[in-house]
C-alpha cells in the first residue's frame, strides 16, 4: 500500500492506512540546528528572525535574502523538513505526492530532485484537490477552497463519470491561514484593551501566548457564539459577531472569482471548515482525509512522473487471492481441431498436422514446433500457447486452429 505525502504547508502529512505524521511548514533555527513543526511555530512571535514559514511557498534555489543557519536557499529547508519526516516514517518509503495546484512546474521538478536525496521513492504526483474530492459523495461539479499559510486557492473540479477532474484554479493572495490568524489576533487584542486595559501584543512573549490560542478560539467561535482568552491573569471575551467580517472578506474574495458560489457545493477542510461564519456558504462539503487506498485506483508511472489531475471516486476493488470452494472455475478454451482450406476439421491427435506443421502439447497447452518459414497469424512462431483462431502457415500450406465443443 502506498503512502501519501500531503504537501499542504499548513500541515505537511505522511498518511498511512492506520496512522498519520503531521508537521506544519515552520522551521526554527537554534544554534544552526533546524527544528520543524509545532515547536518552531511556538517561537514565531518571540524569535521571528530565527523562524521561517515561507520555504514551501517560495521553494527555489535562489540564495536567501537573510542568512538562516546553514541553509543556502529554501530548497535546503524543504530537504531538511522531508528528512525530519522520514525519521518518524515507517519502513514503507514508496510515496505518492499530493500537491497543491499553486506549485509551478519548476517547483515540482525541483521537489522531485530533492526527494531523490531523501529515503523516499516517488510513485506519482497527484493534484491534492482531486484526491480530496474523491472522498465526497456528491455527483456534481464542485469548488475546493484550499487555505495555505500565505494564500488561499479556489479550485474547480468537474465530476466526469466516476472521477473528479481539476479544470481550473485561482490564487487569492493575502488570505492565507497566517493572515487570517493575524486578523483574529488584532480583534482579540482590541477586546483585551477595551475590557482590561491590557495589551497582549505589546510584548513578544504575551503576543506568542495570544497567537498559540488562536486555533482553539477560532474553533470555539465556530461552535458557539462566545469565547474567552486568558493571558497572565487578564481575560478578554468576544463573540462570533466580532470576527464575522474576517470570514466575510474571504467569501467575498471567492465570490469575486465565482459569482455562482451559492449554487455550487464548496469543499472545505480544516481549518477552513471551522472559520466562524463560514457556514453562510449555502452548500458546504467537509473532508479532511486523503485516503491511501485511492492510490491503487490511479495509474501511476514512476518512470514518467507527471501531475495527475483526475482521480476516481472509489478505490480499486481488492484483488481476490483465493476462490471459494463452491465457485465454478471456467476451463481454458484450447484448440481441439485443425481445419484445412476446404473447411474440413481434423482432431489434433498427436499434433502432427503435416511434415511442416507440427504441434507439441505441454500441460494441456499446444505450442507450434519451430520451423523455418512457419508463421502464426503472419508472425514468426512464438513461445506462447496457441488458441482457437490462430492460423498456422508454411509457404502455401495453411491451417486454422479451432475448438469443437462436446455436448457429452
Amino acid at each position: 500500500m502506498a503512502v501519501i505525502l500531503d504537501l499542504l504547508d499548513t500541515s505537511i502529512k505522511l498518511l498511512y492506512e492506520d496512522k498519520a505524521i503531521h508537521s506544519n511548514g515552520f522551521v526554527f533555527n537554534t544554534e544552526n540546528e533546524f527544528i520543524f513543526g509545532e515547536t518552531a511555530e511556538k517561537n514565531y512571535r518571540t524569535q521571528p528572525r530565527e523562524v521561517n514559514n515561507k520555504f514551501w511557498w517560495q521553494l527555489a534555489t535562489e540564495s536567501l535574502q537573510l542568512s538562516f543557519g546553514p541553509a543556502r536557499h529554501t530548497a535546503d529547508l524543504v530537504h531538511q523538513h522531508l528528512l525530519s519526516l522520514s525519521q518518524d516514517a515507517s519502513e514503507s518509503n514508496q510515496i505518492a505526492l499530493a500537491v497543491s495546484g499553486s506549485m509551478s512546474k519548476e517547483q515540482l521538478s525541483l521537489l522531485l530532485g530533492i526527494i531523490e536525496q531523501c529515503p523516499f521513492t516517488t510513485l506519482g504526483i497527484i493534484h491534492r484537490s482531486a484526491l480530496l474530492a474523491a472522498n465526497v459523495s456528491t455527483h456534481t461539479s464542485i469548488l475546493h477552497l484550499e487555505l495555505q499559510l500565505h494564500q488561499a486557492m479556489i479550485v474547480e473540479l468537474e465530476r466526469r463519470d466516476d472521477s473528479f477532474s481539476v479544470t481550473g484554479s485561482s490564487v487569492i493572495p493575502g488570505m492565507g491561514w497566517l493572515q487570517l490568524k493575524e486578523r483574529y489576533a488584532s480583534v482579540i487584542a482590541a477586546n483585551f484593551i477595551n475590557q482590561t486595559r491590557f495589551d497582549p501584543r505589546k510584548q513578544a512573549h504575551t503576543d506568542q501566548l495570544l497567537y498559540d490560542q488562536m486555533p482553539r478560539i477560532i474553533d470555539e467561535l465556530f461552535e458557539h457564539d462566545e469565547a474567552s482568552c486568558e493571558i497572565q491573569g487578564h481575560v478578554a471575551r468576544l463573540c462570533s459577531a466580532d470576527v464575522q467580517h474576517i470570514t466575510d472578506e474571504l467569501v467575498v474574495r471567492v465570490r469575486g472569482i465565482h459569482q455562482d458560489l451559492d449554487q455550487r457545493p464548496v469543499l472545505l477542510e480544516t481549518p477552513t471548515s471551522t472559520l466562524p461564519g463560514i457556514n453562510k456558504i449555502p452548500k458546504i462539503i467537509s473532508s479532511d482525509t486523503l485516503r491511501p487506498s485511492l492510490i491503487d485506483s490511479i495509474k501511476l508511472d514512476p518512470n514518467s512522473l507527471r501531475l495527475i489531475k483526475a482521480v476516481p471516486t472509489s478505490p480499486a476493488p481488492m484483488k481476490r487471492t483465493s476462490k471459494p470452494i463452491d465457485e465454478k472455475i471456467t476451463k481454458k478454451n484450447r484448440p481441439t481441431h485443425w481445419m484445412d482450406k476446404n473447411f474440413t476439421a481434423y482432431p489434433l491427435g498427436d499434433g502432427i498436422i503435416s511434415d511442416n506443421i507440427r504441434l507439441i502439447c505441454i500441460e494441456e497447452d499446444w505450442f507450434a514446433a519451430p520451423a523455418d518459414q512457419l508463421t502464426c497469424n503472419s508472425n514468426p512462431v512464438s513461445k506462447q500457447a496457441l488458441v482457437p483462431g490462430d492460423r498456422l502457415q508454411f509457404n502455401d500450406e495453411a491451417v486454422l486452429l479451432i475448438h469443437l465443443r462436446s455436448d457429452g
